[in-house]
């Protein structure tokens, strides 16, 4: 009759009104996290591939740099042979010591001078280099060709390189096309990869390349090919090993950066040079790569270079983190707030309309209580005068049915006054009269009185009262109509043939009265509504029960008033108990109050 089921109400006011409106907040700070997380990502990759740009032009631009610096010594060289003066190998090495080339030019393994002869001078060429105070001078190796390339010259001086005299550089196609070039076009050229030469009978071979600056003859026309091919008498040239030349490389020892070069571009390109730890970063997840090509006096080199997370400065790196955990914490923290936000607000709206609510509810119960009373009074009064026969004798039929019309509105005004006492308790108006009252007799009473009714339902109270006399200073009439709605709850919610136990016990400070069923019980998650005014809880004999829903809150009232406690305890199915728990004798401020009084 009065059981509303605000729990789906409350379910979906806390999802629309709380859950989604938070939720929704809390998705979108995620989502600018997310994309700010992205971002910082895409930028720490942008950042390392800047980086290993930077760190790849610094490789190609101190190549080109040292092959500038290295052609201007080659070019000196070509210069000697130039003029009137004719050049020994004394000349040569003053020549190479002024560049001081070991020490500040490093990569180079030497400077030479290799002359260019047809078959026809073979014979004369030989003996004029053995008559230079060379008597072993001999050219190899020995082949039939018909264009030799002799090296003459070659400094420094070390046994390796002094080795390299006599050798035949037109016998090896790689440096034959070099020097071909060089020669027709007049300018330096860079050789392809080649294997260097330590000597005639050395094993020792490293890879590397070589320049060649052509020499013309003195006052020759070298404006056309051919006139440099008929002009040409030699080349100045340096071998380099790639190695020597490419250490030299700050980046080359650092552990964020690798890089390979090839001697070539394309299919046929050969490594000449790579770091300690390229492949150790080739071989990482999160590495960046990138290929630039160098054009090196007519040949062309490519650089492969990596780059690990790490070239980007630490700082940097952690503050994807920092921006993933720090919006994550700030998302949690900002839906956290406007959840809490959002749940007083609803609390305190929920709490003033309860309160309006309720106020409108006493105000009509009171107004209700008392316009009800007066006539439900009289037809009392009439109905007791017909039976007592005050209108002439009835019959037995009349008898039995003023008996049940007296009944139904004795009922009615148990009700009313019920109703009228939850109004005053709501006021604050719910006096007290202490006196001290016999508890054993007034228990006895109240459950004698039910006997009729309880029998009428095939139902067994038992009633435990202790041997001694049990007094306490209370207000009988209220804590009658406690006991009252307890027992009666108990033959309301126990099925016919159920069992009911009232057990009154005792101490020197308080009294206890249990009232113990074997009913239909209440639910953990329903107990909350049990002493609610108005309130009745959903059962399966709900429906064959007339209650009004305040018995109940009203029993509470009344304990409460008494600075007094219920404890419920029930499982589904198994039955309830309820105890309460009374004062023998109330605090002076309750009994100061109580005497002050007015009662009703």
């Amino acid at each position: 009759m009065f059981y509303i089921n605000t729990k789906s109400i409350r379910q979906k006011e806390v999802i629309l009104l709380r859950i989604l409106p938070t939720t929704v907040v809390f998705c979108a700070f995620m989502v600018v996290t997310l994309i700010s997380w992205s971002t910082t990502l895409s930028n720490n990759k942008i950042e390392q591939k800047k980086s290993l740009d930077d760190s790849t032009t610094s490789v190609s631009n101190y190549i080109s740099q040292r092959v500038e610096s290295y052609e201007d010594i080659l070019r000196g060289g070509a210069g000697l042979f130039g003029t009137n003066q004719p050049v020994n190998e004394q000349i040569w090495e003053n020549y190479f010591k002024s560049y001081e080339i070991q020490s500040r030019y490093p990569g180079i393994q030497s400077i030479g001078y290799t002359a260019i002869f047809p078959k026809s001078q073979l014979s004369s060429k030989i003996q004029e280099i053995k008559s230079q105070g060379r008597p072993d001078f001999k050219i190899y190796p020995e082949s039939q060709q018909d264009v030799y390339s002799s090296i003459v010259y070659v400094e420094p001086r070390s046994v390796n390189n002094v080795n390299t005299i006599g050798y035949d550089m037109y016998s090896e196609e790689t440096r034959k096309a070099a020097m071909d070039e060089a020669r027709d076009n007049a300018m330096p050229i860079i050789s392809d990869v080649v294997t260097l030469v330590q000597g005639k009978d050395t094993t020792d071979k490293q890879l590397g390349f070589l320049m060649f600056f052509p020499q013309y003859a003195p006052n020759s026309d070298i404006s056309t090919v051919e006139g440099r091919r008929r002009a040409i008498r030699g080349f100045v040239f340096a071998p380099f090993r790639a190695n020597d030349l490419i250490s030299q490389i700050a980046a080359a020892d650092s552990n964020e950066f690798g890089y390979t070069i090839y001697g070539a571009v394309g299919d046929n390109k050969q490594p000449i040079y790579e770091s300690k730890n390229f492949q150790r970063i080739n071989q990482s997840r999160d590495k960046q790569d990138v290929i630039k090509s160098i054009d090196l006096q007519g040949v062309k080199w490519q650089i492969e270079g990596v780059a690990s997370p790490e070239i980007v400065s630490s700082n940097q790196r952690e503050r994807g983190s920092m921006v993933l955990v720090g919006g994550i914490l700030f998302s949690i923290f900002i839906a956290t707030s406007i959840y809490i936000l959002l749940s007083t607000r609803a609390k305190a709206l929920a709490q003033k309309e309860e309160i309006g609510i309720q106020q409108a509810k006493d105000e009509l119960l009171a107004l209700a209580s008392h316009q009800l009373r007066t006539p439900a009074t009289g037809v009392k009064q009439y109905v007791g005068m017909l039976r007592e026969g005050f209108a002439g004798p009835l019959t037995k039929t009349q008898k039995k049915l003023l008996d049940k019309a007296y009944a139904s509105n004795e009922r009615q005004l148990n009700t009313i006054n019920e109703m009228l006492m939850v109004a005053r308790a709501d006021a604050g108006h719910l006096s007290m009269k202490m006196e001290t009252v016999n508890m054993k007799k007034l228990l006895k009473d109240v459950v004698d009185e039910q006997r009729s009714t309880i029998s009428e339902r095939d139902q067994k109270c038992t009633l435990k009262l202790p041997k001694n006399e049990v007094s306490a200073k209370v207000d009988g009439q209220y804590i009658r109509i406690a006991i009252e709605n307890l027992l009666t709850n108990a033959t309301k919610y126990t099925k016919r043939g159920g069992q009911i136990r009232v057990e009154l016990t005792s101490t020197r400070q308080k009294i206890s009265i249990k009232v113990r069923d074997n009913g239909v019980g209440v639910d953990e998650k329903d107990k909350d509504m049990l002493f609610k005014k108005f309130s009745r809880i959903q059962n399966e004999l709900t429906s064959d029960v007339i209650g009004s829903g305040i018995g109940l809150y009203l029993t509470k009232q009344i304990i409460d008033s008494h600075n007094g406690s219920i404890i419920f305890e029930s499982t589904p199915n198994k039955g309830s108990q309820v105890t309460l728990i009374i004062p023998r004798k109330p605090p002076q401020t309750l009994e100061k109050i109580s005497q002050l009084s007015i009662r009703p």
